[in-house]
């Protein structure tokens, strides 16, 4: 009976993990950078900024954008992937959650918005591309 005892808790303990370990079996983890285009001026040249999200294996997001001087927003939340559906709740807009259909390509995934209360998360649907971190001198 022991034995079947400690047999059950070993598979409830290692054989539930809710976030996988490995990049390969979750390929959304670590940072990402999209392009949002504020404007295009009359000599063609945009006027942009850069999204970053950052997926956690603990189920944790955080997005922000990449203004040099100030910040124009930094925020986080919870995060789970559902097959070709990201769930998100930002905890800065109330808790809203958001649902997001999401295509994974080679180097990339594109995320288009399904339905989230929160204004502000209308600014993740884009494609996005891995974010390199490094710095090349």
């Amino acid at each position: 009976m022991k034995k079947i005892l400690v047999l059950v808790m070993l598979v409830l303990t290692f054989g539930c993990q809710r976030y996988p370990s490995e990049p390969d079996e979750y390929p959304l983890l670590g940072k990402w950078k999209s392009e949002l285009v504020l404007d295009t001026l009359e000599d063609g040249t945009t006027i942009s900024f850069y999204n970053i999200l950052d997926f956690e294996s603990n189920g944790f997001f955080s997005i922000c954008d990449n203004f040099p001087k100030e910040k124009f927003y930094f925020e986080y939340g919870s995060y789970e992937l559902r097959n070709d559906k990201l769930l998100i709740e930002n905890y800065q807009c109330s808790n809203n959650k958001g649902t997001y259909t999401i295509n994974f390509k080679d180097n990339s995934f594109e995320l288009n918005l399904i339905e989230d209360h929160c204004e502000r998360n209308t600014l993740i649907s884009n494609v996005y591309f891995k974010y390199d971190t490094t710095i090349v001198q």
